[in-house]
């Protein structure tokens, strides 16, 4: 008896495990890291929706103290940079907050 309820167990698993056909991949997770970030900016501004922008990371916020768009960037804030429309925004992924827009120098 406890050895059928041991292989019922077993086959319970394998097929539990293998038998699924489908995988479930919630919808924001077949996003880029950027795409996502995009996602939540536009939810706090309204960005232009004929550029994709170029998104970069703050690593060494200290390289850019002397800029004051960075004044108060910090280690993994986003820049959102669109090149045609010339702006940039540093976004705080960490508080959803956007932290500053400016107009790109030409």
């Amino acid at each position: 008896m406890l050895f059928s309820l041991a292989i019922l167990v077993i086959l319970f698993v394998l097929f539990y495990t293998f038998g699924r056909t489908e995988e479930y991949i919630p919808p924001d997770m077949s996003k880029t890291e950027s795409e996502r970030i995009i996602d939540k900016v536009s939810k706090i501004l309204t960005l232009p929706t004929d550029e994709k922008p170029v998104v970069a990371t703050v690593k060494d916020p200290e390289k850019l103290k002397n800029e004051q768009f960075f004044s108060g960037a910090k280690v993994g804030d986003k820049i959102l940079i669109y090149t045609k429309y010339q702006k940039a925004v540093l976004y705080d992924a960490i508080k959803d907050k956007v932290k500053a827009i400016t107009e790109l120098k030409k």
